[in-house]
């Protein structure tokens, strides 16, 4: 062979070897995005038989079989959100130069969090806005750091409101045990 041939094939093979790794992980990317859109649309549904089955008590205290089965709704809404921020993550780390499920993903990453910030769950919401500053798109990376700045401040006044009413709680039980 000349040197000239030989040079060729070198060329000729690390150029397939690269586009087949461009195809392979822009259908990783892919998959990941669509399975993330799964999950994030089972959510809402997932949501409402937990906040049903919570509702379903009217205010009365649930028995040790009730309480078990709301914290197995409870794990179901957050593996279901996991599972959808798992995938969306996955098919970001999945870079390729145009890749359109980049963006996609990181915007359904956006939805989950504004969802999560609405449902008041800001310990989620962060962690959805912390995975979106990973991007590889700079506007969504400044955007998911301004948010998370402001739901962490969100989850700061959540918890000292816990810890408050969980003081309140105690000294009501302290005082009615003196009495």
């Amino acid at each position: 062979m000349k040197k000239r041939e030989l040079t060729f094939v070198v060329i000729f093979v690390i150029t397939f070897m690269f586009m087949i790794t461009w195809v392979y992980t822009y259908q990783r990317s892919k998959e990941e995005y669509l399975k993330g859109k799964g999950e994030q649309g089972k959510i809402s549904s997932v949501q409402k038989i937990y906040q049903d089955t919570v509702d379903g008590f009217n205010g009365r205290e649930p028995n040790r079989e009730e309480r078990w089965q709301i914290l197995e709704k409870q794990k179901d809404y957050y593996q279901t959100i996991s599972r959808a921020v798992t995938a969306y993550d996955t098919s970001i780390h999945s870079y390729t130069p145009f890749n359109k499920y980049i963006n996609l993903s990181l915007e359904g990453l956006d939805e989950l969090g504004a969802f999560c910030t609405k449902s008041e769950e800001y310990q989620l919401a962060y962690n959805i806005y912390e995975t979106m500053k990973i991007g590889p798109i700079p506007s969504f990376v400044e955007k998911a750091s301004k948010l998370s700045d402001e739901v962490y401040e969100l989850l700061i006044k959540q918890k000292k409101d816990r810890i408050e009413k969980h003081k309140e709680k105690d000294e009501r039980e302290t005082s009615s045990e003196d009495s």
